[in-house]
């Protein structure tokens, strides 16, 4: 690992994925994230990063450059770390809802997955944008009324107006690059659901 700043902003550098993920671990594992719950966090960000690293590397093939190493910025650690929060709330969710174990891990293996992509191309969000995009990817279509039931459930109540702006800003959200993207999307049935950028 090394360790740099650019632009005041300290990051630092891994030479491999294996080393990478090791990091990531070490921060779910100072927010106390279960062994396996850390392996469906881990698996969808490596799934993330994969694809992500697979179209950078068809780039730099084509622009003849060589693609760099894996980087943790100062301002992922946060992310990572609400992403084992908001994935506890939905494993406890899913398996409260009498969801089995196995299937529980592929809802959050897919939650970190859409999460960490969307993170990586630009989407700054918020905790509480990431917990209501978290949930729609790991639970598939939901009316508002029932995400902002989940959402209680893990202590992250929100008004119905409040959902709302959130739901519509998702909609149309503004990325680093300059681009609006479309996280959620509300289906003819009134039903909402993630989408994958």
């Amino acid at each position: 690992m090394c360790q740099a700043a650019r632009g005041g902003a300290m990051f630092s550098t891994y030479e491999t994925q294996g080393e990478f993920l090791d990091a990531v671990s070490a921060v779910l594992d100072d927010d106390g994230a279960s062994g396996d719950l850390q392996s469906a966090l881990l698996s969808g960000i490596a799934i993330a990063d994969d694809d992500l690293r697979t179209g950078k590397q068809a780039e730099a093939l084509a622009l003849n450059l060589k693609v760099g190493t894996w980087v943790i910025r100062d301002d992922d650690v946060p992310v990572i770390q609400a992403l084992g929060a908001i994935a506890a709330a939905v494993a406890a969710s899913l398996a409260t809802g009498g969801l089995a174990l196995p299937s529980v891990a592929v809802a959050v293996t897919a939650f970190a997955d859409l999460c960490w992509r969307a993170w990586r191309k630009g989407a700054r969000l918020t905790e509480s944008e990431l917990a209501v995009y978290g949930f729609l990817a790991a639970q598939g279509p939901m009316n508002e009324e029932t995400l902002r039931s989940r959402l209680a459930e893990d202590d992250r109540g929100v008004s119905s107006d409040t959902l709302s702006a959130t739901l519509n800003h998702l909609s149309a959200f503004d990325i680093s690059d300059g681009h609006v993207v479309a996280l959620v999307a509300k289906e003819t049935d009134g039903t909402w659901r993630a989408r994958k950028i």
